[in-house]
C-alpha cells in the first residue's frame, strides 16, 4: 500500500483532499486518482511524498 506523507495543516486542508483521492481511486475506481498513488503524480499536492513498497 502506498504511504503519503503530509505536511500538518489545520481542518484538514491538503490532506483531506489526498485521502478522498485515495477513497474515490479505492472505492469508485477513479483512474485519473489513481495517477497520484501509483505514478507519484502530486502536481496538485505540495508538501507530499509517495512512497511504495510491493505495491502494484
Amino acid at each position: 500500500m502506498p504511504a503519503a506523507w503530509p505536511s500538518p495543516q489545520p481542518a484538514g486542508g491538503a490532506n483531506a483532499r489526498m485521502v478522498r483521492a485515495w477513497l474515490d481511486w479505492q472505492l469508485k475506481g477513479c483512474h485519473e486518482k489513481e495517477k497520484i498513488f501509483l505514478n507519484s503524480d502530486l502536481t496538485n499536492y505540495d508538501g507530499f511524498t509517495i512512497q511504495h513498497k510491493n505495491f502494484h
